[in-house]
């Protein structure tokens, strides 16, 4: 994508020399600037990723020469998950040779490797120098989104949302328009903010209906209303999963689900016939050995005992090692204890 620069060559060549200084590991930093507050954690204010270490090149600097193989055998190392080979291979780059095409994509990926690594706050860090230091690179809508990620990857909810959104605001054509407008939503859901979240997931289908998010922000429309107690709006949204995005990975989730308003809702014969569906349709799914094991519970909110019984030993049987199996054999001893006290 093209991008206006915004910074100035003055600044941008304070930005080169902190980059050099920093990778060098250099006793004294700013206590402002990329990656160190300013732009840290997606533009929010203050530094709340505290100091970190100084980026290591291994010793190995590249000249301008060399810049775009040294990238390469970084990215190789990156892609074969060998994260702290990549990371000195890439600092090589940015401390070699700046101006070099390959440094803005080193500085990206050197990201990306803390990312993948959980370490959320030097991710962060680093994705903050990529738009001062190299304001027109392809990738620096990628990198405020993983900015917004890395934060909800940590569970810090709100500072997500601020992140995600500048995204769409800033680069409102960028690729990752639609992933951020998803946890949008997913960070309003974790928060409880329910009806919140159904609008922010109903803006993904809207503005976004080929998105690979389109299939789950439709099911956590259900979910959220399931999660909110309110089970009849939830069952109509929750076929609409089945019905338009039969294949999708979430197409289980929701089939298990509209068992659980059917059983939520006491319709018990009901909630058994969904449950036989998913395991119909769904045989390898994680969900199941719960299917199976709450088909059992519809009995015995029926009190019709004998078939709980029945179809709780199945469930032992069928997934001796499932955590629901240790919670059905406590039904089980229940219901022939029951059976020998009152023969």
């Amino acid at each position: 994508m093209s991008m206006r620069a915004t910074c100035g060559p003055n600044f941008r060549a304070a930005v080169v020399l902190g980059i050099v200084l920093t990778a060098l590991g250099a006793a004294c930093q700013p206590s402002s600037g990329p990656g160190s507050g300013g732009q840290g954690g997606g533009g929010q204010g203050g530094n709340q990723d505290g100091g970190l270490p100084p980026l290591d090149d291994g010793g190995a600097v590249s000249s301008c020469t060399s810049a775009a193989a040294d990238f390469q055998r970084g990215y190789d190392a990156y892609l074969a998950g060998r994260y702290a080979e990549a990371r000195a291979a890439f600092a090589g780059v940015i401390v070699g040779c700046p101006a070099d095409p390959a440094a803005g994509s080193a500085q990206y990926y050197l990201a990306r490797s803390y990312h993948q690594e959980l370490d959320f706050p030097r991710a962060r860090a680093e994705y903050a120098k990529l738009r001062p230091g190299w304001p027109t690179h392809d990738k620096v809508d990628e990198a405020q989104f993983y900015t917004g990620l890395a934060w909800y990857d940590e569970g810090v909810y709100p500072t997500a949302l601020t992140a995600l959104r500048k995204l769409l605001s800033d680069f409102p054509m960028s690729e990752k328009a639609d992933e951020a407008q998803y946890y949008i939503g997913r960070s309003l859901h974790q928060q409880n903010m329910y009806a919140s979240a159904r609008a922010e997931y109903a803006k993904v289908l809207a503005g976004y209906p080929t998105s690979s998010k389109a299939d789950d922000a439709q099911y956590r429309i259900g979910d959220a209303y399931y999660d909110e107690n309110n089970f009849r709006a939830a069952l109509p949204e929750l076929r609409h999963v089945l019905d338009r995005y039969a294949a999708s990975d979430s197409a289980d989730d929701a089939q298990f689900y509209i068992g659980r308003c059917h059983h939520k809702l006491a319709d018990y014969a009901q909630a058994r016939a969904e449950y036989e569906r998913l395991q119909a349709g769904y045989p390898t799914s994680t969900y199941v050995p719960e299917a199976k094991y709450r088909n059992g519970l519809t009995h015995h909110d029926e009190r019709n005992y004998p078939a709980e019984l029945t179809a709780l030993e199945k469930m032992i049987a069928d997934h001796p090692a499932d955590p629901n199996a240790a919670l059905a054999r406590m039904h089980v001893d229940d219901l022939k204890g029951a059976r020998a006290y009152h023969p």
